[in-house]
């Protein structure tokens, strides 16, 4: 059959008249937020099986209450509390990035320390920040450990130390040696004052190979670093937060005035994450 000229008309009236309207504006899509990602991870990381565990609760610790994060695919497995480091640098929020595949084998407890994350808004600042201290932190460990062993029926449990969270753990493990399987030590603290002295040394090196004589008049005024007892001639320190991943860098400045209770050594120094560049700045006192 052939087909004539006349038979496209029809089609060509029709294209015609569809160009005559403009086309629809894509419906706008909302913003992506803080809900939409959590929802996604959350999602991500539901526990799906019969014995599994997935619990957030808010216990009370040393006279304060203090957040835990509780999950895992067994009941039945054994737990495994994970002391973060800082001090003050909880990792609840973010173990969603490597938790998981513990989850299989254990029972895995986030612990937000007195001052630390959630546990910082679920008390009064001022009242907290006079009991912070190695040996408080190192009671609420005990509790902490006490009240899992309670709950979850664990006459013995695993604990992780990292960081500053090794000295609590090491602290704990000889406290309690009867309460763990075993304390495994995460970039183990050994020695405060060896570590400000090789730090100090280094950093004295460096500006004098820089030929920075400022650097260099400021690190020997406060010689010998740390002094013989371990302390540190530091009025305080200034806390700088650099967003890096920003478009342009955002830059918060903090002071905190010394003695900081943790330690009795206080250093500066730099620590990288995926959320930016934390660098300590130290205020020298006046002369």
């Amino acid at each position: 059959m052939r087909l004539t000229a006349f038979a496209f008309l029809p089609f060509v009236a029709l294209l015609g008249a569809m160009s005559a309207y403009p086309a629809a504006e894509p419906e706008p899509q909302p913003a992506f937020s803080r809900d939409h990602a959590t929802a996604i991870v959350g999602n991500w990381r539901k526990i799906l099986s019969p014995r599994g565990i997935d619990e957030r609760l808010e216990i009370p610790v040393g006279g304060t209450q203090q957040w835990i994060s509780v999950r895992g695919r067994d009941s039945r497995n054994p737990i495994i509390l994970m002391i973060h480091g800082g001090p003050a640098s909880p990792e609840m929020q973010t173990s969603w990035t490597w938790q998981s595949d513990w989850e299989d084998y254990f029972t895995v407890v986030q612990w937000d320390q007195r001052g630390s994350g959630k546990s910082y808004v679920a008390n009064d600042p001022a009242t907290i920040a006079p009991t912070l201290s190695l040996k408080q932190i190192s009671a609420d460990a005990a509790e902490v450990v006490r009240y899992l062993r309670g709950r979850y029926g664990k006459e013995k449990v695993f604990v992780i130390g990292h960081s500053w969270g090794s000295l609590v753990g090491l602290t704990l493990a000889r406290q309690h040696p009867e309460w763990l399987y075993a304390y495994i030590g995460m970039g183990q603290v050994i020695s405060g004052k060896d570590n400000e002295r090789v730090g100090y040394q280094l950093t004295l090196k460096l500006a004098e190979a820089q030929k920075n004589a400022a650097a260099v008049a400021e690190l020997k005024s406060i010689a010998p670093y740390p002094e013989t007892d371990g302390s540190v001639p530091l009025a305080g320190y200034w806390l700088y937060f650099d967003h890096s991943w920003g478009p342009k860098g955002d830059a918060v400045y903090a002071q905190v005035p010394g003695p900081w209770p943790f330690f009795d050594a206080r250093s500066g120094g730099t620590r990288r994450n995926g959320f930016g560049t934390y660098v300590l700045r130290l205020k020298l006192p006046a002369a």
